[in-house]
């Protein structure tokens, strides 16, 4: 993920040490994933169109992708995941190992 991938899906790039993921279809971001540092720990995030999640593929290459990312991550990692988001929380199992806190 690039700060101008990061721009184009979400209108800026947040002030926080992120590493991260885009999926790309037809030349358009469809979604991002991802680590932000809190300080202490690792955050995981997932932002992402629902047309991402009707491409199987490329739901198994993010899932995939984020667990490479945070398989050497020495800080703590965690999720927050949204209650109105189901994808979300669903996104966070499929990757695994990870505490969530619910919002």
């Amino acid at each position: 993920m690039t700060s101008r991938l990061a721009e184009e899906y979400w209108g800026s790039m947040p002030p926080l040490t992120v590493r991260g993921i885009a999926a790309i279809q037809d030349g358009r971001v469809i979604g991002l994933a991802g680590v932000c540092l809190m300080g202490t720990f690792w955050m995981v995030f997932s932002d992402t169109d629902d047309v991402f999640w009707k491409d199987k593929r490329a739901v198994v290459r993010a899932v995939r992708a984020i667990r490479k990312l945070i398989e050497n991550l020495t800080l703590p990692v965690y999720a927050m995941v949204q209650e109105d988001k189901e994808k979300a929380e669903e996104f966070i199992e499929h990757v695994g190992g990870i505490e969530k806190w619910l919002s």
